[in-house]
């Protein structure tokens, strides 16, 4: 298997399994200590807290590839989202209704991270 297809299969595994299994604890084999999230933090724990957030809100939620494409070690991702509003979320109470949202992103792999 080529690198492009390997960072391809890192980043699914991250949305297939990881967040859709709820399996959280894998992230600290995909996602590079370097890695820089919201307000310069680093590590796992950046890449995990803004889906941890929307998990609490909607505890159904599953992420669904629409189109990952890999180039070197650029893998960029369609994805889109579903799941029932449960919990508070960005200053809105929970609904109860379904909500489906959709949005893309771009990573640079180093080092199969």
């Amino acid at each position: 298997m080529s690198e492009t297809q390997k960072n391809k299969e890192t980043v699914r595994k991250v949305y297939e399994q990881a967040l859709n299994k709820r399996n959280l604890d894998l992230l600290q084999e995909l996602i590079s200590p370097d890695y820089t999230g919201p307000n310069g933090i680093k590590g796992t724990n950046a890449f995990a807290y803004p889906p941890t957030m929307v998990i609490k809100a909607f505890p159904d939620v599953q992420w669904h590839i629409e189109d990952i494409v890999a180039d070197g070690d650029k893998v960029m991702l369609h994805w889109k989202l579903q799941g029932t509003h449960m919990g508070s979320f960005n200053n809105y109470e929970a609904t109860g209704k379904s909500v489906t949202n959709e949005g893309m992103a771009v990573y640079t792999l180093k080092d199969g991270k």
